[in-house]
């Protein structure tokens, strides 16, 4: 089952509540309405800074992405199906007129394979 996980941050002027606020209000909306046929599963993973189990070896800042997004799709088409739908005027006009509360330069997207532990 193709899988896209996706990082991505808030815009600067922004705080985390207000990125969540728009993302799951309106973005996350729109997604569903736009891909949610093509999707098996939606999830947002917002990142609980204040948990105090955040750990970087790179000697880095924690606050380099503010969710991580995951995906996951029936089949390789519905994955091509998605990408297309994005690509096409009228949605792609839609996203990036609510995409406000992103920096989308820092975003980034990743289909992946995924493992799963298997406890037997």
């Amino acid at each position: 089952m193709p899988k896209v996980i996706l990082f991505m941050k808030r815009r600067k002027g922004i705080t985390h509540e207000e990125f969540r606020a728009a993302y799951e209000g309106s973005h996350a909306r729109l997604a569903e309405k736009f891909f949610g046929k093509f999707m098996v599963d939606y999830r947002r993973n917002y990142i609980q800074r204040d948990q105090g189990v955040s750990h970087r070896t790179d000697g880095g800042t924690d606050d380099d992405y503010d969710v991580i997004t995951e995906i996951w799709y029936r089949t390789e088409e519905d994955l091509r199906g998605m990408w297309a739908a994005n690509q096409e005027p009228a949605i792609k006009a839609e996203l990036e007129a609510d995409g406000d509360a992103f920096d989308t330069d820092a975003v980034r997207f990743f289909v992946v394979d995924e493992v799963l532990r298997n406890p037997g």
